[in-house]
Formats: structure tokens, C-alpha cells, sequence
């Protein structure tokens, strides 16, 4: 047994015969009602008020193509008005929302202008192309349009962000070539790039918009999936820049890096395409940066993962003793954010700050212990240079000297005290010394 298709009432007194004819043609799909409906006078631009939608949009949302090409040949039609009260669409939105070319090609011929108009949410035609993934709409629009790879929705993003956010390769290329590659850096209002996004994209699932990049970093996410690889290396392979930071001081390499759930996943990547890791993980910025450097003010991190991070980065010839050009090593920009941040807490006690310090003293502590002349490494090239240790005693070393770091345990004892940041930063080197001297105090 079928279900009979509801149709809108319309209501009396809206609308002529011919209007209401043409109103049901379209919901049953009859072109040939439609097109005597059109010749009996039917209201090309009627919008009825249960579905909020005009003619042209509702046929469009039928994915009706010919009889929204029949509604197009009628001199009056509207195409630069609101079509569809409930979301703000224009006829050329759900076009390229439904994935009708014909359509998409007929409106801009009639209008190129209507590739400008904002919907409710603020998204242009093109974002909705390039969000569900439609090639040939995107084509046809950047032909006609080709500015509009450039233009913003509201949350700052293009319309390459959109196909990156839901793994359309077949867009991206165009999305990027249309603007001569000048969009590929470009930064939504988090500060994020195309790579940004790229390298936080956790499955082959639609991407939960939910997230922030932020909110990527601290939580566990799935097996990426191999389009989201895909896209990074043809990000890369166009020029995309791989030391931008966004709003909270990460580089795409730290997002990725965070963002997938098992490093055997990232070192499969990272080993099967030297050329794009060496990329990812040795360019260096203007101003002298390695990603060390970079990453040095990341405003959220996970503990474990930042450890990982930094110890994979050394391990792939990122040299730790680097200096930029003002001379600075990696260590001396995580302790700089630190003071610079204690200092501004200190005079306003603002609760913001407060959280920043903290997170600024993880990493700042992560630092520390990798370049404490206290490593394990460094007591046993000094004590033991001639002798072969098993990996499980190193490895056994190396958590025990987490464990006992002198800038780690200061900060361990005096973490619960009111007066911490006080006593920890105006008496440091005393405290080090102390514990040093008498670790058993400690």
C-alpha cells in the first residue's frame, strides 16, 4: 500500500485558477499542466504561504529541472528575490543546492548578480554548490563569477572551506584555480586556512560543524579518512602554507597531528609521502620559525599529545637549538609567553588570563623537559657512553626523569597553593637549586 504525497492547500482567495493550476502541476510534476497554466495567466512569481516557497523554488526543491527551465522562459519570473522563506534561499541557492546545472546556467546568464545574494545563513550559491559537492554548478558559477571564490559566509568561511569541510576533491581544484591560488591562505574568522581545516577533518563522515578546531585538539577522534589525506598533499601541491597559526597558535601539522587518533595513522602518512611530510614538518616561516618555534604558544593542548608532539618533530630533524631570526631558541618563546602572560595576570587578575597562564605553563613545561641538560639521554651519554642499554631501561629512565624534572616537580608541589605563581617565578632558581641539592625533600 502507498502513502498519498501530502500537498500544500492553498489558500482561497490567493491566488487565480491558473495559479492554482500551475501551483499542483509542479507538485505532481506535469509539465504539461504547468505549461498551460503559464499560458492561462498563471502568477510565475506566486509564493504560497504553507510552504513559503515560490513556484520556481518548489520546483526546484522537486528537482523538477523542466519545469523549472518552463518557469525560466517566462519573462516575468523573479530570480533575484527570496524564493524561499524559511532559509532566505533564491532560486539560484536551491539549484545548487538540488544540483541542477541547467538551471544554475540559466539564472546567471539572465543575472550574474544573483551569484552575490546571501541566504539567511549566510552562505552564496556557490557555498551550497561546493558544499554538497556539485562540480559542474561550481563550474558554471566561477565561469560567470569567478569573484565569488573569494567572498565570505558568516562564519568567515569560503566557498573552497565548504568542499574541504565535506571531502569534495572534485571542487576543490576549481575553488582554488578560479582566484589564480590566491584564496588558498585565506583565513576564516577563527583564523583558520584551507589547510587548517583539511588537517582537523577526523573521518569520512560529513564534518560535525559543531566542532571547533579547538575542541579537535583535546578530544579523541576517529581514523581519518584516506580523502582527507588526499586533500592535505593537494593543498600542498598548490602551494597551501604550512606555518600560518590560527587563533590558538596551532600550524595544520600540530592540528593533524592532534587530530588523529592513532600515530600509526599519521606515520603511515607521513612514511609513505616524504615529499609532503618534509613540508609539513621542516618549513620554515619568514621570521626564522621552525614548527618548534611555532608551536610554542599553542593555546590548547593534551599533555600526552603535546609531549608526542614535540618529541616527533625532534625526531624527524627539527633541531630543538634552532634559533629564529631575533635569536630566540624554541624554549625561550614558550618562557616568554609565560612571563609576558604571568605578568599581565599578576597586575589585573583577570580569570581569562588565568586560564591562558595555565596552559602556557604546560607548555612551557613540555619544553623544559626536552631540553633539560638533565635528559636521560644526556646522563647516559655523559655516564654510560661506552655501555648498551636495553629499550625497556631507557624507556624506564625517561619516565622516571619526567617524573623527577625540577621545573615538573616545582610545579607539582606548588600547583594546589594560592601562592604559586608568586613563589614558583620570584624564587625559581632557589627552588631548583633546593631540590637539586635534596630531591628527597620534594
Amino acid at each position: 500500500m502507498t502513502e498519498t504525497p501530502y500537498i500544500p492547500r492553498l489558500k482561497e482567495g490567493e491566488a487565480s485558477f491558473a495559479t492554482k493550476m500551475c501551483f499542483l502541476g509542479i507538485v505532481n510534476n506535469t509539465i504539461s499542466q504547468v505549461k498551460l497554466a503559464i499560458f492561462m495567466g498563471a502568477d510565475v512569481n506566486f509564493i504560497n504561504k504553507e510552504t513559503e516557497k515560490s513556484l520556481l523554488c518548489l520546483a526546484c526543491t522537486k528537482e523538477h529541472e523542466d519545469i523549472g527551465i518552463e518557469l525560466l522562459k517566462h519573462d516575468a519570473i523573479d530570480i533575484t528575490s527570496i524564493g524561499d522563506y524559511s532559509t532566505g534561499d533564491t532560486p539560484l541557492h536551491i539549484a545548487c543546492k538540488k544540483n541542477l546545472p541547467i538551471i544554475v546556467d540559466i539564472i546567471l546568464n539572465k543575472n550574474p548578480n544573483t551569484a552575490h545574494i546571501f541566504n539567511y545563513e549566510g552562505f552564496l550559491p556557490l557555498h551550497m554548490a561546493a558544499q554538497y559537492g556539485h562540480e559542474r554548478c561550481v563550474t558554471i558559477i566561477l565561469n560567470k563569477n569567478p569573484q565569488t571564490a573569494h567572498m565570505r559566509c558568516k562564519n568567515g568561511n569560503l566557498p573552497l572551506h565548504s568542499a574541504i569541510y565535506n571531502e569534495h576533491k572534485n571542487c576543490i581544484e576549481s575553488l582554488i584555480t578560479a582566484y589564480n591560488n590566491k584564496n588558498i591562505d585565506t583565513q576564516n574568522y577563527t583564523m583558520s586556512t584551507a589547510l587548517h581545516i583539511a588537517c582537523a577533518k577526523p573521518s569520512n563522515e560529513s564534518f560535525d560543524t559543531s566542532y571547533t578546531v579547538k575542541e579537535m585538539i583535546v578530544i579523541a577522534c576517529p581514523k581519518p579518512s584516506d580523502e582527507s589525506f588526499d586533500i592535505i598533499k593537494q593543498l600542498i601541491v598548490k602551494g597551501a602554507s604550512t606555518t600560518i597559526k590560527n587563533n590558538i597558535q596551532a600550524t595544520p601539522l600540530l592540528i593533524m597531528f592532534s587530530c588523529v587518533n592513532s600515530n600509526n595513522e599519521f606515520n603511515n602518512f607521513i612514511t609513505k609521502n616524504p615529499g609532503f611530510a618534509k613540508e609539513l614538518i621542516n618549513a620554515i616561516d619568514k621570521y626564522g620559525n621552525n614548527q618548534l618555534h611555532l608551536c610554542a604558544t599553542c593555546q590548547s593542548i593534551n599533555d600526552d599529545k603535546f609531549d608526542q608532539y614535540l618529541q616527533f618533530l625532534i625526531s624527524h630533524g627539527v633541531n630543538i637549538w634552532s634559533k629564529n631570526k631575533d635569536g630566540k631558541l624554541p624554549v625561550d618563546l614558550a618562557c616568554d609567553a609565560f612571563t609576558t602572560l604571568y605578568n599581565e595576570y599578576r597586575t589585573t587578575k583577570l580569570p581569562y588570563l588565568e586560564k591562558a597562564l595555565t596552559i602556557q605553563e604546560r607548555v612551557m613545561h613540555s619544553f623544559l623537559r626536552v631540553t633539560s641538560p638533565y635528559t636521560p639521554y644526556a646522563v647516559l651519554s655523559a655516564c654510560l657512553s661506552n655501555v648498551s642499554l636495553p629499550k625497556e631501561i631507557i624507556t624506564h629512565i625517561a619516565h622516571d626523569y619526567n617524573q623527577i624534572n625540577s621545573e615538573t616537580v616545582v610545579a607539582k608541589k606548588y600547583k594546589n597553593d594560592k601562592t604559586y605563581y608568586d613563589d614558583f617565578i620570584e624564587n625559581k632558581e632557589n627552588i631548583k637549586k633546593e631540590l637539586r641539592d635534596n630531591p628527597k625533600k620534594f
